[in-house]
């Protein structure tokens, strides 16, 4: 598979809340953090995903936000993961 997302994280779905059309894909990442997915419930089906599926979430740049100091402010955004910006 060849994609453009350069953010991508390999990990094991740890649950999938189906909705009337939209299901929450939980995805346990490599070091304890859980990311969460939104997609259509017939994308669930359609790719057999369920839990301990292996699976591979692939983000696009304009989707993220990075922080340097959250100054005690709350963020409405749950996916958030921390790390430290390195280059290579």
């Amino acid at each position: 598979m060849k994609a453009s997302a350069r953010n991508q994280f390999s990990g094991t779905v740890s649950d999938v809340v189906l909705g009337t059309v939209n299901a929450e894909v939980h995805v346990s990442l490599k070091g304890g953090a859980t990311i969460v997915a939104a997609i259509t419930k017939e994308s669930v089906e359609a790719l057999s995903i369920k839990a301990g599926s292996q699976v591979l979430a692939l983000v696009k740049a304009p989707q993220i936000i990075v922080v340097t100091d959250f100054g005690g402010y709350r963020l409405s955004a749950r996916n958030q993961l921390q790390g430290t910006i390195s280059t290579g």
